[in-house]
């Protein structure tokens, strides 16, 4: 089971498109991200359409995760019929791609003596093993088309000389270009739109006599450790983890995005993406 949990969500936002959630043999994180038309589609979102994704699909892994013995791929297909199935209702019929929100987690199952997980898109699982390595599991397709985007992001910040942090309007063509690679084979997998691309998701299991921990975080959080370097890479990011709370690591790094507010020390699409964490100890 599950043990020593602690978590935390926070973004500097009107609204965190993130969500969490766990039980005693499951935990889930999942990273939402709205429509790039400025549409708001869900007229009972409480903040914006991906907010609604998010947390809905997260209400359907409480549902349906905890106790269960579908194979993951096939448990979050289902998942992205039905949510996927209430947002058009909600949203009145066909969207076109760049207006609809989506979904990337990551996802853990206790079951039958082995830790379960699947991987869609960018959030991030780490695995303490009993011997102190770390293990890293992602899917790297979104942040290489990620890094695409801020290679010319950084081109017209060269040729125009101005920041990047001035260059999001020029970027939005860019940006719609990669959301409608969404569930393409050129492209990135997502908890919306085409349930059967879930079912070619990263999957695989560990035993659970060989872990000590784990931590799952949403891009957000990555940055934590992978672009700011205020760990030393995974094995320091889960020693952080283990001993600190999330607020405090989530103060550290904001901390940083600030002190690098027009992004030329560390280029990226924003100054603070949401940033989820998830931590426990396995028993």
């Amino acid at each position: 089971m599950l043990c020593k949990v602690k978590g935390g969500s926070f973004t500097v936002a009107r609204v965190n498109e993130d969500a969490f959630g766990y039980a005693e043999d499951c935990a889930w994180v999942l990273d939402g991200s709205t429509g790039l038309n400025g549409k708001r589609l869900v007229a009972e979102a409480d903040g914006s359409d991906a907010q609604w994704y998010a947390a809905a699909f997260s209400d359907f892994l409480k549902d349906n995760l905890p106790g269960s013995t579908q194979p993951l791929p096939e448990l979050f297909s289902r998942g992205v019929e039905t949510v996927w199935a209430e947002f058009l209702r909600r949203a009145g019929g066909r969207v076109e791609r760049p207006d609809v929100p989506c979904a990337v987690g990551t996802a853990v199952r206790i079951k039958d003596g082995f830790l379960e997980y699947i991987n869609v898109g960018d959030c991030v699982l780490l695995v303490r093993f009993q011997d102190g390595s770390v293990a890293e599991y992602l899917d790297e397709t979104l942040c290489r088309l990620d890094e695409s985007s801020i290679s010319l992001g950084l081109q017209i910040a060269r040729e125009e000389n101005i920041p990047l942090s001035k260059c999001r309007q020029k970027l939005l063509p860019q940006l719609r270009r990669v959301r409608m690679l969404m569930n393409t084979p050129e492209g990135y997998i997502s908890l919306a739109d085409d349930a059967q691309s879930v079912r070619k998701a990263i999957c695989g299991k560990l035993p659970l006599t060989q872990i000590r921990d784990i931590c799952m975080v949403s891009d957000g959080f990555y940055e934590y450790y992978h672009m700011f370097r205020l760990a030393d890479g995974p094995e320091g990011f889960m020693d952080a983890a283990a001993s600190e709370e999330p607020q405090k690591l989530f103060d550290r790094l904001l901390g940083a995005q600030k002190a690098d507010a027009d992004y030329r020390k560390h280029p990226r699409l924003k100054l603070s993406d949401d940033a989820t964490i998830f931590y426990a100890s396995l028993q």
